[in-house]
């Protein structure tokens, strides 16, 4: 029989005798049963609780043994509660811990209430044990663990931090876990891209990116101290990355300052990150001219000498600087006075010994990459006495008692104060002419300009006006000199021609000629070619004379000449013509058909043909009958004419040069023959002893037994008388060599050179 025991209170029984027969207390009714198999015998209890604890004795009775105790010490282990962390502040926290800010310190405490034996509180970061010291004691029944974190940074974020309690090897662990929110601020704030230089007034996109702020980052943009608000913002889905892009307008003010972009985190104390920049602004030169120090603008005179000063703001540094006089470009030329120098921000001009020509505007201009710069423009006054203007009417024809205005117009610095004239003629000197006899015309608005009212009466009235200003520089050196002469008409223009010819028109250009004294206007007067009435009339003040209003494809003929007070000029006539239009054909052409005006015009024709044989025929005749007969010439060869000389001293004479028949040639072989008034035919030449000529005429010939003709010539003497031919004397006829016949048939021989075809043959006359 066995029997349990605890405490020394019967718990459960069991008789052999009785194997299905067990007996149980109350508290382990339902949770226990004893094993006798196999060995060893068991009592298993289940669901042990707090009570089941105490000490336990098996009795075993034997039937014919002594009874045996086995004692048991039974301790139950009650695992501890799930732990509660906590707050600085007390307050129970679930799964986040937090938000703490970067570099915060971080006090969290892990209660853990219950569990026999005392359970071991400790904190795990991850995998890694943090803090195990688990010796703070909350009351009788609770235990508790403060974890400590100094200073949290980047690395915490998010990170599990779990509280672990345990106080046996049997059963698992329990523990809470929380996770570590952080505010970060930024860790690295960047504008984006390879600043390059900036140009001036041109606008530009730059960007900025903040990294690693826990929230996204609030960017900001700085000019030195002045916040720009021309800018946008976004951030990344997880608001690690801020990105922000400003419009900026490049300034040139804005060069060397310093442009900020500014990340902010205003949930960290000194969450604060920025990047710079300093702005390099490239601009065009920006010029100030001015005049050397201590020198009076107002007060420069001829040989003086003056200095101008450039000064040059340019980013980057002018590479390049002109100098300009009245917009041409100045030349550094020491031996002229010119002196150019050029420093990194200054360029300086010096002239020396000033002329009046050197008067004008003065600018300065200075290029870089982003362009050209110009200066304000100094205007150079140089004080000079006056000098008479070129082109002004010199010659004035006036009649006796007309009144004439003689203008005299002078160029100077400042505007002259006094005109005086003189009159002078070859019978008397100078003679001043009172003033109450010209107008200085002070409310004039041409101060330069002085007008004298003369009016010759007398032949001594006409001569020379002498005009002399002075001004502030001094008086006049070569005064202006105006020659009054006795009125008449203009002279005829010269050189006369047109030009320009188009379907309509066309330009009459001519010299001007002498005026009369008087002002002078042109006119063209045109006609048609083969008509009377006047076509056109255009007058003009000076050439060229442009006519329009023309027909197309016509000739004009032109009359032109000059007109003043006095009368008109002799009349100059020419020749003018207008373009064709052109013609487009656009169908087929138009089939020919006869008219009768076309048949009559084929009669007429061809009686002018026949009318015109018969006289040739006649003519023709007429040679023939007057001719001598001789025998055909043979050929003559060209090499052994080459022998033929001149007879010394003569030479080629007007005569040869005047004479139709006579075509000099350039062959080297080709020789003239002096002609006089004395000479025959056969005295036109000396011919060698033997050579094979003969001469008939005066002409040259060479033996029959030559066969190959080049060329033949016919030497004539002429006379004064020859030039015209008498009545009976018969025509001359022009013909070649006949090859064609063999006959010694008499021919007329050309007089040129005449050369034979390639297949030696010519057509017989």
């Amino acid at each position: 029989m066995v029997a349990w025991y605890k405490n020394d209170v019967s718990v459960y029984s069991y008789d052999v005798k009785h194997p299905d027969a067990h007996w149980k207390h109350r508290t382990l009714d339902g949770r226990s049963y004893f094993k006798t198999r196999p060995d060893p015998a068991t009592l298993s209890v289940s669901e042990i609780t707090d009570a089941d604890g105490g000490e336990y004795r098996c009795r075993v009775d034997f039937k014919k043994s002594p009874t045996r105790n086995t004692k048991y010490l039974l301790e139950v282990i009650i695992p501890p509660e799930k732990p509660v962390i906590y707050s600085e502040e007390g307050l129970e926290l679930s799964s986040v811990a937090g938000p703490y800010e970067e570099g915060q310190r971080v006090a969290l405490t892990c209660m853990v209430r219950g569990g026999r034996p005392k359970p071991m509180v400790k904190w795990w970061r991850g995998p890694v044990l943090e803090d195990e010291s688990d010796d703070v004691t909350t009351g009788p029944t609770a235990k508790s663990n403060q974890l400590v974190l100094d200073s949290v940074d980047r690395s915490h974020l998010m990170t599990h931090l779990t509280c672990q309690a345990t106080n046996n090897n049997i059963s698992q662990p329990v523990s809470t876990s929380v996770k570590l929110n952080i505010f970060l601020k930024p860790l690295k704030v960047e504008i984006l891209g390879n600043q390059n230089p900036l140009s001036a007034d041109r606008t530009y996109k730059l960007e900025c990116q903040s990294i690693g702020s826990r929230p996204a980052a609030k960017i900001t943009w700085w000019l030195n101290t002045k916040e720009l608000t021309n800018h946008t913002q976004s951030a990344s889905p997880d608001g690690n990355i801020t990105y922000s892009s400003l419009t900026y307008t490049a300034r040139i003010g804005d060069h060397n300052q310093t442009l900020t972009c500014r990340a902010v985190n205003d949930r960290v104390q000194s969450g604060v990150e920025e990047d710079q920049i300093k702005l390099n602004i490239f601009y065009i030169p920006k010029i100030s001219l001015e005049y050397g120090t201590g020198l009076n603008p107002a007060d420069i005179e001829e040989g003086d000498d003056v200095y101008f000063q450039c000064r040059i703001e340019s980013n980057p540094p002018a590479y390049k600087v002109i100098w300009k006089h009245n917009g041409i470009p100045i030349q550094h030329n020491a031996k002229n006075g010119m002196i150019l120098s050029n420093q990194e921000r200054f360029s300086n001009l010096a002239l020396q010994s000033l002329n009046r020509t050197q008067s004008g505007n003065y600018s300065c201009f200075a290029s870089n990459v982003e362009g050209d710069g110009e200066s304000n423009i100094l205007q150079l006054k140089i004080m000079y006495k006056p000098v008479c203007k070129p082109d002004q009417k010199r010659v004035y024809g006036v009649a006796r008692g007309e009144k004439a205005e003689i203008s005299c117009e002078v160029a100077a610095y400042p505007a002259p104060d006094n005109f005086k004239w003189s009159f002078n003629n070859s019978a008397s000197e100078n003679i001043l002419v009172p003033e109450e006899r010209f107008n200085k015309e002070k409310h004039s608005l041409s101060p330069h300009r002085n007008i004298l009212k003369y009016t010759p009466v007398t032949e001594m009235d006409y001569g020379t006006l002498i005009c002399t200003a002075s001004n502030m520089a001094g008086t006049q050196i070569e005064p202006c000199v105006y020659l009054i002469i006795a009125a008449g008409k203009p002279d005829p223009p010269l050189n006369c021609t047109t030009s320009n010819h188009s379907t309509q028109t066309f330009d009459v250009y001519c010299i001007e000629g002498f005026d009369g004294g008087q002002t002078q206007t042109f006119t063209a007067e045109v006609f048609e070619m083969f008509a009377e009435y006047l076509e056109r009339n255009v007058s003009a003040n000076r050439f060229p004379i442009l006519v329009d209003g023309l027909s197309p494809g016509a000739q004009y003929k032109v009359v032109v000449y000059a007109v003043n007070s006095k009368g008109k000029s002799e009349e100059i006539h020419l020749e003018a013509f207008t373009a064709k239009v052109a013609e487009k054909q656009m169908g087929p052409p138009v089939s020919f058909s006869l008219t009768p005006m076309m048949i009559i015009l084929i009669v007429l024709t061809s009686l002018t043909l026949i009318v015109a044989g018969v006289i040739l025929s006649a003519l023709r005749l007429q040679t023939g009958s007057g001719s001598h007969s001789l025998q055909r010439p043979g050929v003559l060869s060209l090499k052994d004419k080459a022998n033929v000389p001149l007879r010394a001293g003569d030479s080629y004479t007007e005569c040869d040069e005047k004479n139709p028949d006579v075509i000099p040639s350039k062959d080297p072989e080709y020789q003239l023959v002096k002609c006089s008034e004395d000479s025959n035919y056969s005295n036109a030449a000396t011919l060698p002893k033997n050579s094979n000529v003969i001469t008939r005429n005066g002409d040259v010939f060479h033996s029959p037994d030559q066969q190959e003709v080049t060329y033949a010539e016919l030497y004539l003497t002429r006379s004064s008388t020859d030039l015209l031919r008498k009545e009976d004397t018969p025509p001359t006829l022009y013909a070649q060599i006949d090859n064609c016949k063999k006959s010694p048939s008499v021919r007329e021989i050309v007089t040129v050179r005449t050369p034979l075809m390639s297949n030696g043959q010519e057509s017989c006359v």
